[in-house]
């Protein structure tokens, strides 16, 4: 990321880290670092600590050579998920949500999934009964799922429930 100039964040299950070795360039990247520390988000700085640790990483780039440059690298132990415009998620090759299921040996039968982005898509489409949210994007997730409802700020949650009859 430092040698493509991109704007990188990790995540793990306890925190968030940016790359903060230069100053970051995306607005997005900025507004959502401001929200992390708003919120007061444990950020840590030590990257370079050989125990530092993450799940996943996200990316805000500017042009797509910087991508592709940065993918050259990433592909061999990452897949990249297009999250719209200049924004991507990367997850260790072989790992999804839907992967999580066969983890915890869920009946796809039995289960139900609630997405609104592209990382979700591998879970929404494992599964019989995956809902949309309103806000999903890209909006060709709709064509993908057996049931779309509202927003969550629109009690999209309760309508989809009210829907497959839990409520």
């Amino acid at each position: 990321a430092r040698e493509w100039d991109i704007d990188i964040l990790f995540e793990s299950r306890k925190e968030v880290a940016f790359d903060l070795a230069r100053p970051l360039r995306h607005p997005d990247a900025r507004r959502q670092y401001e929200a992390f520390e708003e919120r007061g988000y444990e950020m840590p700085e030590h990257l370079e600590n050989p125990n530092f640790f993450c799940d996943k990483f996200v990316l805000w780039f500017e042009h797509p050579e910087q991508l592709a440059g940065f993918r050259t690298t990433s592909d061999r132990y990452f897949e990249c998920i297009d999250r719209g415009g200049n924004f991507r998620e990367f997850v260790p090759l072989g790992y999804s949500k839907a992967t999580g299921l066969d983890y915890y040996r869920i009946d796809k039968k039995d289960a139900y999934a609630f997405g609104d982005s592209n990382n979700d898509l591998p879970m929404l489409t494992a599964l019989t009964n995956s809902v949309a949210m309103g806000n999903a994007s890209p909006a060709t997730l709709f064509d993908k799922v057996s049931y779309v409802t509202k927003c969550a700020s629109e009690d999209g949650i309760r309508l989809a429930l009210e829907h497959f009859g839990f409520i």
